[in-house]
């Protein structure tokens, strides 16, 4: 059957184009293959007569134990033949025994070696006579239950259970202990002097040889091209076609990390796949808690803490208005306090709004009665050059290009009311003027001194209400009561320059004003009487000589002319302000950068 089966399989290999198997080659068959696909076959076709012919149920049963005794072959063969394609998958039948035959061979061929053609020779060995430890241990067969049932009946049935052990007294328990850490001793001591001869033993026998790990050829894939017999004998070698074993890859920790952080993003993948992909990134939004509560019906009940900040709240909010409402009507009668008083003053004196000079406003306003001052303040104002201003012709007098005589006046004139008793003098005409009818001089003259007046009010109003405002800011903490802190407040104060003029200050360094004098003797909170001595004897003018001398090298101190201008730069950029810059130099500078410009030029002069 066998030979008929390798007659038919040639014959449709030839058919269909196949390479034909030479007659001198030898073929060597696998006898087991061959044994297990004629049983299967003739099974099949079995099953499939039996279906068709329609056998009796006897038959059936008669022919069943048949069955089933061959099914445990057929399982066993379906096992080894999945455990030989697994074998053939992985490529455990090339060993490196065939390998090295199968390089022997390519060289033979290569070489033209007479062997090749001679038929009695063979190159490759059997595989069947190979040992057992070339092939990789096939996987044990799975139990399955009808394995199981067939193994109990061969084993002789099913065993009763054991009954459970009964349970032990404590004096039983107790000497059951004794013995078993009695034994334990005497094992542990036996163990000892086992222990003792083994290594005798072992010093005195030879130790066989470790077998070095086989060097893996690596494989250089850019020059396979170059060199293809050494890259093929490196392949062979390496056996790069077979997967590595399993059992020895050790899976290290970044490995389980990377799993589950793939089973991670997987997951999240899924559990997110019906969400909007483009807002998956977006922040959660969050809402101001005054918004919400603004719109929220829910009723808060306040704890005493909370009523108690919320009643100091509106007390403060309260007092800051009455503060505000004191401070505006204290401003109102401030103004109508002042704009009285300049009424008056101009009333008396007969002054305008225009002689007033800012001094003057600041005087009404900040200073109060001072009678050394009364005699020299009148002298001023109603001196000889008031009464000289009275003297002076009107301006009715001196408007036109020509005087006219004035009409004399008689005492002698008749009364009108002897000659017509009923007459009334503020009788008015009746009469009004049209627009293209021009007003009288008169008329216009009293319309530009109403123009006048309301500018000049305006104009006072103005100033005094600026006066106001900065005076009532400075006394307005100290004027109100009811007021726990006061803010800053400034006050006046006598300056103290211990003799220095504002260029020594500006022009000196910070190290010589301290110096000269430190800022500690301006302290406010030191001794009125130790200020005093301190100005005293700091400011005495031959320190301030020294002081000079060694600061700027003058007792006189730098004066405007050892001052020099800053020189104009070429850019044009530059603003006006910036070209009036002073340079602070001296005049000793100048006159080494005018003699260093000089040698300079002599330098030129020579060369040229």
């Amino acid at each position: 059957m066998a030979r008929e089966l390798l007659s038919s399989d040639s014959s449709s290999d030839s058919e269909d184009g196949g390479a034909d198997v030479p007659p001198s080659g030898e073929l060597k068959v696998n006898e087991a293959y061959a044994r297990r696909f004629e049983h299967n076959k003739k099974r099949e076709e079995l099953q499939r007569l039996e279906e068709k012919l329609g056998k009796s149920s006897s038959s059936r049963k008669r022919k069943r134990g048949e069955a089933e005794s061959l099914s445990s072959d057929d399982e066993s063969s379906a096992s080894d033949d999945d455990s030989t394609s697994e074998s053939e998958d992985e490529g455990e039948l090339a060993t490196e025994a065939l390998d090295s035959e199968i390089m022997a061979t390519l060289n033979a061929i290569r070489s033209k070696d007479p062997r090749v053609y001679d038929k009695n020779v063979t190159f490759y060995t059997d595989i069947n006579d190979e040992g057992d430890a070339t092939t990789k241990t096939r996987k044990e067969k799975p139990m399955h239950l009808q394995d199981y049932h067939r193994q109990t009946l061969l084993n002789g049935g099913v065993q009763p259970e054991e009954e459970d052990p009964v349970p032990l007294t404590y004096n039983q328990e107790q000497e059951q202990l004794k013995k078993s850490i009695i034994g334990e001793i005497n094992a542990a001591a036996e163990h000892e002097d086992d222990g003792d001869e083994e290594d005798e033993h072992q010093f005195l026998s030879a130790k066989r040889r470790e077998k070095l790990p086989r060097s893996e050829v690596a494989l250089d894939v850019e020059s396979a091209e170059k060199d293809p017999e050494t890259f093929l004998s490196n392949f062979m070698a390496s056996r790069a076609w077979a997967a590595p074993d399993p059992s020895n890859l050790h899976p290290f920790e970044s490995d389980d990390d990377e799993e589950d952080k793939r089973a991670d993003e997987f997951e999240e993948a899924y559990n997110l796949r019906f969400e909007d992909p483009e807002k998956s990134n977006e922040t959660l939004r969050s809402h101001a808690r005054d918004l919400a509560a603004k719109y929220s019906v829910r009723r808060q009940e306040a704890n005493p803490r909370q009523k108690k900040r919320e009643a100091e709240k509106a007390k403060k909010e309260a007092e800051k208005q009455q503060r505000k409402e004191e401070k505006a009507r204290l401003r109102k009668l401030k103004i109508e306090e002042l704009e009285e008083k300049v009424r008056r003053i101009k009333r008396a004196a007969g002054i305008k709004t225009q002689d007033l000079r800012p001094e003057d406003w600041a005087h009404l306003v900040d200073d109060d009665w001072d009678d050394t001052k009364w005699e020299e303040m009148m002298q001023k104002r109603f001196g000889d050059e008031y009464y000289a201003e009275e003297d002076l012709p009107s301006d009715d007098d001196t408007g036109g290009k020509k005087r006219k005589p004035r009409k004399p006046k008689f005492d002698d004139d008749l009364d009108i009311k002897d000659i017509v008793p009923d007459f009334e003098e503020n009788d008015k005409a009746d009469f009004s003027l049209t627009d293209e009818e021009p007003l009288p001089k008169k008329a216009k003259k009293v319309k530009r001194s109403v123009e006048e007046s309301k500018r000049d009010t305006k104009k006072e109003r103005r100033i005094i209400e600026q006066l106001v405002a900065d005076q009532l800011q400075l006394e307005l903490d100290a004027s109100l009561p009811n007021k726990k802190t006061g803010g800053f407040t400034y006050r006046e104060t006598s300056p103290k320059s211990f003799g220095l003029t504002a260029r020594d200050i500006l022009l000196a360094d910070d190290k010589k004003l301290n110096e000269f004098v430190g800022l500690k003797k301006l302290a406010s909170f030191r001794d009125p009487e130790k200020k005093r001595k301190d100005l005293k004897n700091l400011g005495k003018k031959a320190r301030l000589r020294k002081w000079r001398l060694d600061t700027f090298g003058n007792e006189e101190g730098l004066q405007a002319s050892n001052l020099i201008p800053a020189q104009p730069e070429a850019s044009q950029d530059r603003d006006e302000g910036d070209e009036a810059a002073v340079d602070i130099r001296t005049e000793g500078a100048k006159k080494k950068k005018r003699r260093r410009n000089k040698k300079s030029k002599t330098e030129v002069d020579t060369v040229a």
